[in-house]
């Protein structure tokens, strides 16, 4: 890569193949299912009958072999696989009115143009009314994409194709890391909602420095405002100065 003033060239070795996944990729995902509480296999089995029914309809158990785990398990357990890696998918809501007058309406023209799937930006979203859940997108992805509470990456959707976009200079090498939750949070909530949601006690560098530090003495960090770049130190404001009436900083 050439990264000039003005441009950045980048020169591909390969051609970008997309890579067509299968049914063992999704099977090789994680599943936490054994780790779920009794109250939420008890408030999830009650739509495993759903669940069933549309796999049947869609004649998807057709010649399935459960490996003797028995069908409502291996179900469970693709539950758990879609809700701890799936990304999710939107569309705005005025479009889903202007669907339901059309009699065939293009798929790629109903979902948004473009949207940071980054927890908080969609939360806000959905909140104010704006969009409304399509699906979810799950796959294999060339470059494991880990959590971390000051992320290099965030997931966008363009239409109904899913990207991942850097949020600071990438060296070869480098971890690609994305947020699995809103990271404008302490740091104690942040831990204590992935172990909730996903699991796992986070250990990323920013609440490993977080953790050795004085709560008076963490810096605070917005997705917008990456940690790394709170390390660079900040140069002193001008003092405002005022001239012919406008003020200039």
């Amino acid at each position: 890569m050439a990264n000039g003033a003005d441009s950045v060239t980048v020169e591909i070795e390969e051609p970008l193949v997309p890579r067509v996944p299968n049914w063992q990729d999704v099977l090789n995902l994680q599943s936490h299912y054994g780790a779920w509480s009794d109250e939420a296999k008890k408030e999830w089995k009650k739509c495993l009958a759903l669940v069933l029914s549309a796999l049947e309809e869609s004649s998807l158990l057709e010649g399935f072999d459960d490996s003797g785990e028995g069908l409502e398990n291996v179900v469970m357990h693709l539950v758990s696989r879609i809700e701890s890696n799936g990304f999710g998918l939107w569309a705005l809501k005025r479009q889903r009115v202007d669907a339901s007058l059309q009699d065939d309406v293009d798929r790629s023209s109903e979902l948004i143009s473009e949207i940071s799937l980054q927890n908080e930006a969609v939360n806000d979203a959905v909140e104010s009314g704006e969009v409304f859940g399509t699906g979810a997108c799950i796959g294999r992805f060339n470059s494991p994409l880990k959590h971390s509470c000051d992320p290099s990456c965030e997931p966008v959707q363009y239409q109904d194709h899913l990207m991942f976009k850097t949020r600071r200079r990438i060296e070869k090498g480098d971890e690609l890391t994305i947020s699995y939750m809103d990271t404008n949070m302490p740091l104690t909530n942040r831990r204590s909602l992935l172990q909730q949601d996903y699991f796992f006690d986070c250990q990323c560098v920013r609440c490993v420095m977080e953790s050795s530090s004085k709560p008076n003495q963490r810096d605070k960090v917005s997705f917008t405002k990456s940690h790394a770049k709170k390390q660079k130190a900040q140069p002193p404001k001008k003092k405002k100065a005022e001239a012919a009436g406008n003020v200039y900083e």
